[in-house]
């Protein structure tokens, strides 16, 4: 299972900027930009760049709002986009312990 606060602060995570929105016409999103962390890479297989803009069909605009759908959650389902306009999801369990 993956530990939530430990994934965010190994993973780079950050909201999209004004320009990324209007670039992908996004009203928001949580972007991975820095290197996936090896526990979310094993048990996800998301790589760098992709866009999580739905968590279990809640959408995701900042950082808090992608904290606040996790919160008392131990499966998830990332829905969202890659740059090169690829969507997809991933299902996740974690630990929020």
């Amino acid at each position: 299972m993956l530990n939530l606060e430990t994934t965010i602060k190994e993973t780079g995570m950050r909201e999209l900027s004004v320009h990324e929105r209007r670039r992908t016409g996004l009203k928001g999103g949580v972007m991975i930009e820095g290197p996936v962390s090896r526990t979310l890479k094993e048990y996800s297989n998301i790589t760098e760049g992709f866009i999580i803009t739905c968590i279990d069909g809640t959408p995701v605009s900042t950082l808090d709002d992608l904290v606040d759908a996790v919160r008392e959650k131990d499966r998830l389902t990332l829905e969202g986009i890659y740059p090169d306009g690829t969507y997809t999801y991933y299902c996740v369990y974690i630990s929020n312990h």
